[in-house]
């Protein structure tokens, strides 16, 4: 998907090292794999990265499709109340946004 998960660069080092050995002297494995179906062990950690890089949910997802002309964004807002129809549709949003409460409504689908 556009959100992609990965391991941090491998770059052992003496902390990586001797936080390794002292698990394994308490009884634990080290696992190269976290996703695997060991549930007990030591793992290197991954994250949300994109060429060695973070990647947030924003730049997975906002920066690809923030051009589309049937999108519209709105930053820094906070959605106060989703507004249904009588047919259990959803039409709008009401979203505060610098100090304000502003009322948005669609003509196709409200994505949160």
């Amino acid at each position: 998907g556009y959100l992609k998960i990965d391991s941090f660069k491998d770059n052992p080092t003496f902390l990586n090292d001797l936080m390794s050995n002292g698990y394994g002297q308490l009884g634990y494995q080290t696992f190269s794999d976290i996703n695997a179906q060991h549930e007990e062990g030591v793992f290197m950690v991954q994250g949300t990265l994109d060429n060695g890089r973070r990647c947030s949910t924003a730049k997975a997802f906002l920066h690809e499709f923030q051009a589309r002309p049937n999108l519209k964004i709105s930053k820094h807002s906070m959605v106060h109340k989703v507004l249904i129809s009588d047919n259990n549709t959803a039409y709008g949003v009401e979203l505060f946004k610098a100090g304000r409460i502003i009322r948005v409504e669609v003509t196709k689908e409200v994505i949160l």
